[in-house]
């Protein structure tokens, strides 16, 4: 029995020998498992996340370097409009009938009496030698083609003289020739009906003709209230109003021949001997033209042309009066002339609206600290009256560069008043440094 006790204990201690060895065995597996957990997995994975965001920064950084730049701003400091101080012009405008006067070149001064049509008389005779000189262009001295005087029109001549018509004529003979310019000195000057008939049917062939270009004419002149029916005026069927004489007597005036014949204050002729000019305000006023008219109807009209110097600079002042009465009409239509030439005169001035130098803007980059200063490059003088409304276009160019130099040309500066124009260059006063590398980078963020 000691036997088997001892067999069992040696049986027992190996068993708990074995069993030993078993958990060492596991302890030990359980220890070399522990290196690879999740702890030392943190490391790269956290390397990763960092190169990934090194790389986000690069990035963004080369997208802040290359991107586009925006432009720098123009600003306008000057007023868009504004008016010549002084109140509208208060001109001595006529009691009844109606009248415009204007300055070459700059506009209508001011107007009185609307677009109401009347008979012009005499003054027809400005579109009859205005299409003469069109058709037939003269030069400064010469005299064009001559005419012959025909029986026939001799006959017209004594017919239009004789009672109850009595016509402004011009005395002629037959085989009398007359040049062109002599027939244009004798409907303007001492404003012959029959010698507007002569030239109207040399001009184009028939009186019919000539009529329907002269109508034709004003439609392309914008004279829209204006009707011909003979190329003298005599049948008071021709009608038109002051704003539409003034319309071509721009034009008619424009041409040398016609202002240097309307300027006559005589004219000589082969048998009429020497006449004078119906506008018997010719070299007063600076008055040098340029057409009168009468009607039968107790009317008076007068198309004015004056050359004045202001302040230094010469000006063309341009008017007509129609529908004039009182006991001489003619006379009437005149002094309405004299007195508006005479008052416009003294309103008008040459004035300056910029000078070289003048502020007139500035000039704003996100990257630079203030606004740069934009002055005009030149000085622009009008010639100005009381309320006249200028106005002003203040242009940058198209892209304006992201840096330049103190005194660039910028942009430009448009100035307008009735029809005087100019366009002067605006300058920066002081230069623009293009955006940093540290501003492309953090300053637009």
């Amino acid at each position: 029995m000691s036997t088997l006790y001892v067999a069992m204990s040696s049986r027992s201690h190996m068993l708990s020998k074995k069993s030993r060895g078993s958990h060492l065995h596991i302890g030990s597996g359980l220890h070399e498992r522990s290196r690879f957990s999740p702890t030392r997995r943190v490391a790269p994975f956290a390397a990763i996340i960092l190169i990934i965001i090194v790389l986000l920064v690069i990035v963004g950084g080369i997208v802040q370097v290359v991107r586009s730049v925006p432009s720098p701003i123009f600003h306008s400091t000057i007023p868009t409009s504004y008016r010549v101080a002084g109140g509208p012009p208060a001109l001595p405008w006529p009691s009844t009938g109606e009248a415009v006067v204007a300055v070459k070149g700059v506009g209508t001064v001011g107007s009185f009496g609307g677009d109401q049509e009347y008979s012009i008389a005499s003054i027809a005779k400005i579109m009859t030698a205005y299409l003469v000189l069109k058709d037939h262009p003269l030069t400064p001295g010469s005299s064009g083609p001559y005419v012959t005087i025909t029986p026939a029109e001799v006959a017209a001549y004594q017919k239009d003289a004789a009672p109850p018509q009595s016509q402004s004529v011009l005395p002629v003979a037959a085989g009398e020739r007359l040049s062109e310019r002599q027939m244009l000195e004798a409907i303007l000057i001492p404003s012959a009906n029959n010698i507007a008939r002569i030239l109207a049917v040399w001009n184009s062939g028939s009186i019919a003709a000539f009529v329907a270009q002269m109508n034709a004419e004003a439609r392309a002149l914008g004279m829209h209230h204006t009707h011909y029916v003979g190329p003298s005026g005599y049948n008071p069927g021709t009608v038109s109003t002051a704003s539409d004489l003034l319309k071509l007597a721009v034009v008619a005036e424009s041409n040398p021949v016609f202002a240097s014949i309307v300027a006559r204050p005589q004219a000589s002729f082969p048998v009429a001997g020497v006449v004078e000019n119906y506008n018997y305000d010719l070299g007063k006023d600076g008055i040098v033209g340029i057409k009168t008219g009468s009607e039968g109807d107790g009317t008076g009209g007068f198309v004015f042309d004056a050359r004045k110097v202001v302040d230094g600079k010469p000006v063309t002042i341009l008017g007509a009066v129609l529908g004039q009465g009182g006991l001489s009409p003619l006379e009437t239509a005149l002094g309405v002339g004299e007195r508006l030439i005479t008052a416009v005169t003294s309103m008008l001035r040459q004035q300056t609206i910029v000078s070289t130098g003048s502020r007139v803007g500035s000039i704003s980059a996100p990257w630079h600290s203030g606004d740069i200063p934009v002055d005009t490059g030149a000085t622009v003088s009008f010639l100005t009256w009381p309320g006249m409304r200028v106005h002003t276009r203040l242009t940058g160019s198209s892209h304006l560069p992201h840096a330049f130099s103190a005194g660039a040309e910028i942009g430009t500066l448009r100035i307008t008043a009735e029809s005087e124009k100019a366009t002067v260059p605006v300058d920066a006063e002081s230069s623009l440094s293009g955006p940093s590398l540290s501003w492309k980078l953090f300053g637009r963020l």
